[in-house]
C-alpha cells in the first residue's frame, strides 16, 4: 500500500514538473499533440454512439476509452487535460449538460490514468502483449478494473443530474462498463502496438500475404455477419469460420497483426449485429449486446495470447540458433557433459584448444582431459556443481590429443532439468597459456635482473629474509657479501656501456660458478653485487667464498676482442652480531664494502661498529651538506703563500671551512667527498669561486693591487659543460684579470680529462686563467701531461716536504722535482711548511714560493686581511704565527 502511495505521489509530482517547467517550444508540441489527440478522442466518440445498441448512449466498443489508454502508456501522464476536453466535448454535444459532462469526463480521464498505473506497475507497460500472462494482465487490470471507474463516476453523474433513474443504476453500469471494457481490450492493444513498432518492412511477398490476409479476414466475417445468405445464419456457429484467419494473423505475423485483425473482424461484427445480421441479432438489444461483447472478448484475449505465445517461440528459436552460432563461433572449448562426466557436446572451439574432433570424444569421459595428477583437485568443485553452484575461472591444467599440457580457466555451470534437478554441466575453457607465460614474464622481470637475469634487490631481500628464519631456528650464521667493482665506471667511460653491459654479464656468470648449493647472488644495479651465504657455522666460512669471488673476477675478461683487467671490492656483514634483518645486513655490507676500498680496493673487510658510525655519519652530512649554502653556513679561510725571495705573500689559498647548528665544524675532508659523491661539489665549487673572487677584489683594491687567490677544482666541476664559460663570467663579474686566479687541479684529474675537457682547460689558458697542479708526486706524476696541458705551477705535496729534513728519498725527489720545474720554466710552491730548516733547504735549492704552518694557519677574511697590511716580512728568522692546533686537520 505505501509503495502504491509513493508512486501516486512521483506520478503526480512528474505530471506537475512537466507542465511547469518545460520550455516554451516543449509546451507548444505538447499543445498541438493535445489538440490532435482531443480531436481523435471526439471523433471517436462521435462514431461509438452511432454504434449504440440499447439506447443513444450504449456502444458495443467505446473506442475512446482504448484510445485514453493508448495515449497514456505511450505519451505519459501529461496528456490528460486532452483526454478531459475530447470526453466533455463528447458528452456535452450529446447531452447538452455542462456540469455532466464535466463529470463524465473528469470520470473517463481518471479511468485512463487508472488503467496506464496499474498496466505500467503489473504489467510492464506497453511491453505487456509480449507475455500471455501479462496480456492476461493487461485485461484485468485496464479492461476489468480501470473502466469501473468511468462507469462509476459517469452512471453517479447521470443519476445525480436526472439524466437516468436510481432504479436503473445497475443495468447502466453494467452496460457502460462492458463498453468501455472491450474498447480498451481491443482498440487499446492495437494502437500501442503500431506505436511501438510503426515500420513496416514488408517485401513484396510479404505485403502480399498481408494483403491476402486482410481480403480473407473480410470475407470469413462476412460469412456470418453480412446477411447475403438466404438461410438463417443463427442456428449454425459460423463465427468460428474467422479462426483459420486468426490463426493466420497469429502464426505469420506478429502481435501488431494480430491485434489489427482482430479489430476487422469486431468491426465486421458490430456492423452486422447492429443491422440484424449474424448469430447475435436477438429480439433483444440486451442479448445481442452481451453476445457480441462475448464474442470480441474471447477474439481479443485469445489471439494476442495465441500471437504472444508464437512471437515467444519465434524468439526462442531465434535464440537458439543464435546461441548455437556463437557457441560454434567461440574460440572458446564449450563441453557439455552428464553429472558422471560423459561428454555429451563438443563445439568447433574444444576442436582447436584440444585438438579432438567431436566423433573422437562424444560419449567418452572427461577425465581424457584431466592430467593424472589433477584429477583429485576436481573433485571438491564437482561437488559443488552437483549441488547447484557456479564455479567460475577455476584455473587448472589439461591435456590435448598430442600430449601437451596447456593451462585452462574453466567456468562449470550445472545443466538443471524443468523441476530444477541438476542433470548435467556444462564447462568453458578457456587456454590461458599465453597469458600465464606472460605472467611468469612478467613476476620473472620483477624478481630478476633484465641485464644479467640475476635476482634483483627485491627477490634477494626475500631470500635474505628467508635464510635468516632458518638460521634463527638452527642456531646458525648468514653472511651477506657486498662486492662493488674497482674503477668499472672508467670502463663505461672509456669503451662503451654495451662493452660494460657485456662485462657485468660475464661477472653474474663467474660469481654465480663461485657459489656454493643454496648460495644465491643479485645484481642490485650498476656494478653492486650481493651475495648471500646461508647456514654458516661462523664468520671464518664466508672468508674463502670472498676470496674465490676476488681471484675469479681477477681472472682477464675478453669483451669484443679487447682483454680487461678488473678487480673488486667486498663488504661481509653477518647475522646476527651486525643485524637483525636484510635490510640491516645489507647496508652493513655496503658501509664495509666502503671501507675495503678505503683500504686499497681488490680486497674484503668485514662490518665494525666503527664503519656503522662512520656511515651514519656520512649519512649525517650528506643530509645536512644539502641545506649548508641555504642557510649560510659555508665560509673561506685563507692561507698566504709566500715568496720565498722578497719574503711577501703573493697570494692565498681559499680553503673552505662549514660550520653546522648540529654537528659543528666539519673536516673539509669529510664533506668534500660527500659532496663529490651526491653532485653537491659543483654548486659549492662555483659559491666557493664567486666568493674567493669578491674577497680578491677588495684585497686589490685595498692593499695589494697584484695580490692572486688559488681555488681548488674538483674533477666533478669538469663534467658540468658551461664551466669553463662560468669561470670568464665570474672573473670578469668582478673586474678581475685572468692572471689573478689560479684554479688548483690534482693529477688524477689530469689522467681522466677527455677530449672535451682538454679542450675545456685549453679555453681557460687562452684567457690566460692558470693551472697549478696540487699534491703534486702522489699521483701519476708523468712529465707527458705537464707538457700536454698548459700548466703553470706545481705544488709539491706536503708528505715530501715534511721528510727532506731526515729522509734522503724525499730529499731526493723534491731536488728533482725542483731541477724538472726550472728547465720546464713551471713556478714550484712547497707545501705544508712547519720548520725554519725546510725554508732554507727549499730557498738553498731555488724553490720559488711557500706555504705552511711555518707562516701562517688558513684564517678568516678579517685577519687575512691585517696580515696584509702588516709591514713586516717573511724571512728565515721570523718564527711561526699563533695557529689553532685542529688547523692542519680542516684544510683541503
Amino acid at each position: 500500500m505505501s509503495r502504491t502511495i509513493h508512486d501516486i505521489r512521483s506520478v503526480t509530482a512528474t505530471v506537475v514538473r512537466d507542465w511547469t517547467q518545460a520550455p516554451p517550444s516543449t509546451l507548444l508540441r505538447r499543445a498541438l499533440v493535445g489538440m490532435l489527440l482531443t480531436a481523435v478522442y471526439f471523433t471517436a466518440g462521435k462514431l461509438g454512439l452511432m454504434l449504440a445498441f440499447v439506447n443513444v448512449n450504449a456502444s458495443a466498443v467505446w473506442a475512446p476509452t482504448g484510445i485514453a489508454l493508448a495515449g497514456y502508456l505511450v505519451l505519459g501522464y501529461r496528456i490528460w487535460p486532452a483526454i478531459l476536453l475530447g470526453a466533455f466535448l463528447v458528452n456535452v454535444t450529446t447531452s447538452g449538460s455542462i456540469v455532466t459532462s464535466f463529470m463524465i469526463g473528469a470520470g473517463n480521464a481518471l479511468e485512463g490514468l487508472v488503467g496506464a498505473y496499474l498496466v505500467n506497475r503489473f504489467a510492464h507497460g506497453i511491453r505487456a502483449f509480449d507475455r500471455p500472462r501479462d496480456i492476461f494482465k493487461f485485461a484485468v487490470f485496464a479492461g476489468a478494473l480501470a473502466t469501473a471507474v468511468s462507469a462509476t463516476v459517469g452512471v453517479t453523474s447521470l443519476v445525480l443530474n436526472g439524466f437516468a433513474d436510481g432504479i436503473d443504476y445497475g443495468p447502466i453500469w453494467l452496460t457502460w462498463w462492458l463498453g468501455d471494457a472491450f474498447g480498451a481490450l481491443i482498440v487499446a492493444p492495437v494502437l500501442i502496438l503500431w506505436a511501438a513498432n510503426p515500420r513496416v518492412e514488408w517485401d513484396r511477398a510479404r505485403a502480399l500475404e498481408a494483403a491476402a490476409l486482410v481480403t480473407s479476414l473480410t470475407l470469413l466475417g462476412l460469412i456470418p455477419f453480412g446477411g447475403r445468405f438466404s438461410f438463417s445464419t443463427e442456428n449454425y456457429p459460423l463465427e468460428f469460420l474467422v479462426l483459420p484467419a486468426l490463426l493466420w494473423a497469429a502464426y505469420r505475423f506478429d502481435r501488431r497483426e494480430a491485434a489489427t485483425a482482430t479489430v476487422i473482424l469486431s468491426a465486421i461484427a458490430t456492423w452486422g449485429t447492429l443491422h440484424g445480421f449474424g448469430p447475435f441479432a436477438r429480439y433483444s438489444a440486451n442479448e445481442s449486446l452481451l453476445l457480441l461483447q462475448a464474442f470480441m472478448g474471447f477474439l481479443a484475449i485469445t489471439n494476442l495470447g495465441l500471437a504472444a505465445v508464437v512471437a515467444a517461440h519465434r524468439h526462442a528459436e531465434a535464440s537458439s540458433r543464435w546461441l548455437a552460432t556463437l557457441v560454434e563461433s567461440s574460440s572458446d572449448a564449450i563441453i557439455g557433459k552428464t553429472l558422471d562426466g560423459t561428454i555429451l557436446s563438443w563445439n568447433l572451439g574444444a576442436e582447436r584448444v584440444y585438438g579432438y574432433g567431436a566423433a573422437e570424444v562424444i560419449g567418452r569421459p572427461i577425465s581424457i582431459l584431466a592430467p593424472p595428477d589433477r584429477v583429485e583437485d576436481a573433485l571438491p568443485w564437482l561437488d559443488r556443481v552437483r549441488q547447484g553452484e557456479n564455479i567460475e575461472h577455476y584455473e587448472t591444467e589439461r591435456i590435448c590429443k598430442d600430449g601437451g599440457r596447456i593451462n585452462v580457466s574453466l567456468t562449470i555451470s550445472p545443466i538443471k532439468d524443468a523441476a530444477g534437478k541438476v542433470v548435467g554441466a556444462s564447462a568453458i575453457s578457456r587456454d590461458i597459456s599465453d597469458r600465464k607465460r606472460t605472467e611468469e614474464r612478467i613476476r620473472y622481470l620483477a624478481q630478476h635482473d633484465a641485464l644479467t637475469g640475476l635476482p634483483n634487490r627485491l627477490l634477494l631481500r626475500d631470500r635474505i629474509g628467508q635464510t635468516i628464519a632458518q638460521a634463527r631456528r638452527y642456531q646458525q650464521r648468514v653472511a651477506v657479501l657486498f662486492l662493488d667493482l674497482d674503477d668499472f665506471k672508467h670502463i663505461n667511460d672509456s669503451l662503451g656501456h654495451q662493452v660494460g653491459d657485456r662485462l657485468l654479464r660475464m661477472v653474474g656468470r663467474r660469481l654465480q660458478n663461485c657459489l656454493r648449493e643454496g648460495d644465491s647472488v643479485a645484481r642490485l644495479g650498476g656494478d653492486e653485487f650481493v651475495i648471500n651465504l646461508p647456514a654458516l657455522t661462523g664468520s671464518h666460512d664466508a672468508v674463502p667464498i670472498a676470496a674465490k669471488v676476488l681471484d675469479a673476477i681477477r681472472e682477464p675478461f675478453v669483451v669484443t676482442e679487447q682483454t680487461l683487467h678488473v678487480t673488486g671490492s667486498i663488504g661481509i656483514s653477518l647475522y646476527p652480531s651486525d643485524g637483525a634483518d636484510a635490510e640491516a645486513l645489507m647496508r652493513a655490507a655496503d658501509t664495509a664494502m666502503y671501507h675495503a676500498k678505503k683500504k686499497g680496493r681488490n680486497g674484503y673487510q668485514f662490518f665494525t661498529q666503527r664503519l656503522n658510525d662512520a656511515a651514519q655519519r656520512r649519512l649525517a652530512i650528506a643530509n645536512r651538506l644539502h641545506q649548508a649554502l641555504e642557510q649560510d653556513e659555508l665560509f673561506l679561510h685563507y692561507q698566504p703563500q709566500i715568496d720565498l725571495k722578497t719574503g711577501r705573500i703573493f697570494s692565498a689559498e681559499a680553503l673552505i671551512r662549514w660550520r653546522n647548528r648540529e654537528l659543528g665544524l666539519v673536516p673539509t675532508s669529510e664533506f668534500i667527498n660527500v659532496a663529490e659523491e651526491t653532485g653537491l661539489i659543483a654548486p659549492i665549487g662555483e659559491w666557493v669561486l664567486r666568493e674567493a673572487c669578491a674577497q680578491l677584489l677588495r684585497w686589490r683594491e685595498a692593499v695589494d693591487p697584484n695580490m692572486r687567490v688559488s681555488v681548488n677544482l674538483s674533477p666533478q666541476q669538469f663534467l658540468h659543460g658551461q664551466f669553463a664559460e662560468f669561470i670568464v663570467h665570474t672573473l670578469r663579474e668582478h673586474r678581475l684579470p685572468a692572471t689573478a686566479v689560479d684554479l688548483e687541479i690534482t693529477e688524477s684529474t689530469l689522467m681522466m680529462q677527455n677530449a672535451e675537457n682538454l679542450a675545456m682547460i685549453e679555453q681557460l689558458a687562452r684567457e690566460g686563467i692558470r693551472f697549478a697542479v696540487d699534491d703534486f708526486g702522489t699521483g701519476y706524476s708523468s712529465l707527458a701531461y705537464l707538457k700536454r696541458f698548459p700548466i703553470r705551477t706545481v705544488k709539491i705535496d706536503r708528505s715530501f716536504i715534511d721528510g727532506i729534513d731526515d729522509d734522503p728519498n724525499d730529499t731526493a725527489i723534491v731536488t728533482a722535482i725542483l731541477a724538472m720545474a726550472r728547465n720546464l720554466n713551471l713556478v714550484v710552491v712547497a707545501e705544508g711548511v712547519e720548520t725554519v730548516e725546510q725554508t732554507a733547504f727549499l730557498k738553498k735549492h731555488g724553490c720559488f714560493g711557500a706555504q705552511g704552518h711555518y707562516y701562517s694557519d688558513p684564517l678568516p677574511a678579517p685577519e687575512f686581511t691585517r696580515l696584509l697590511k702588516a709591514p713586516k716580512k717573511f724571512g728565515l728568522a721570523d718564527k711561526p704565527l699563533a695557529r689553532s692546533p685542529a688547523a692542519r686537520t680542516y684544510r683541503s
